[in-house]
C-alpha cells in the first residue's frame, strides 16, 4: 500500500507480507495469521480507540530502523476465542485507552505479547479464563515479553488473588496456589477432627 491507509473494517493478512508505506491509522480489525507479517517500512501505525490488533503472526515496525506502534485501542494475540503468540518488531507506546487482552485456554495454553524493543505501559491489561476448571497452583505466565520497559499498566483486569510482576524482560501474571493452601488446611482440619476421635470406625466414616 504506496499511499496513507486508515482501514475501519476487517484486514485479514493470512500469509506473507503486507507493506505498508505510510501513514496507517487502524480504526477496525487487523488480523494477521501464522506466518502473517504486516511491514510498516518506517512508516507510523496507530490503532485507534476503536481499533483492534490481533493473530499469530508479526508486525514489523520498519525494515532498518524500527519505529513505534501507538496503541490506544486493543491488542489481542491469537484472536477471540483462540491462544497465541503476536510478535510485535520494534517498539510499542500503549495509550490510557490502550489494553492488551489475553485469554488462558488451558494450564499450558495462553495468549503472549512478544515486543523485541521497547513497551511503554498504561492503559488496562485484560486477563480471561475461558473455562473455569483451571488448576490455580501458583503458575506464573508470561503474558509480555519485551526488550525494555518504561511504567505499568494502569489498571489490571486480573481475577481476585491472581498476581502480576514486572520483571526486567517480562510481565507475568501468576495464579494463587489454592491447591497447597487446601491441602495444607484440609491437612489442619483432617489433623483436628481426627485428635478428637475415639474409634477407628469414625476415621473411615469420615473418609
Amino acid at each position: 500500500v504506496s499511499g496513507a491507509f486508515s482501514p475501519s473494517g476487517t484486514v485479514n493478512v493470512n500469509s506473507g507480507t503486507l507493506t505498508l508505506n505510510a501513514l496507517t491509522t487502524n480504526s477496525g480489525m487487523i488480523n494477521v495469521a501464522a506466518g502473517g507479517t504486516i511491514l510498516t517500512n518506517n512508516a507510523a501505525l496507530t490503532n485507534t480507540a476503536t481499533g483492534v490488533i490481533a493473530g499469530f503472526g508479526t508486525v514489523k515496525m520498519g525494515s532498518t530502523t524500527p519505529t513505534t506502534l501507538m496503541n490506544d485501542g486493543a491488542i489481542s494475540p491469537g484472536g477471540t476465542g483462540a491462544a497465541g503468540t503476536l510478535t510485535i518488531l520494534g517498539d510499542v507506546t500503549f495509550g490510557a485507552t490502550g489494553s492488551l487482552n489475553i485469554e488462558r485456554f488451558s494450564n499450558t495454553s495462553v495468549d503472549q505479547l512478544a515486543i523485541s524493543g521497547k513497551a511503554t505501559l498504561a492503559g488496562t491489561l485484560s486477563w480471561l479464563d475461558r473455562y473455569q476448571s483451571f488448576l490455580s497452583d501458583g503458575t506464573a505466565y508470561a503474558v509480555l515479553t519485551h526488550g525494555s520497559k518504561v511504567g505499568t499498566f494502569t489498571s489490571l483486569a486480573i481475577p481476585a488473588k491472581y498476581s502480576a510482576t514486572y520483571l526486567a524482560d517480562r510481565l507475568n501474571i501468576t495464579t494463587p496456589n489454592l491447591l497447597a493452601a487446601s491441602s495444607s488446611s484440609v491437612t489442619a482440619a483432617a489433623n483436628q477432627v481426627i485428635s478428637g476421635m475415639s474409634s477407628v470406625s469414625q476415621l473411615v466414616n469420615l473418609l
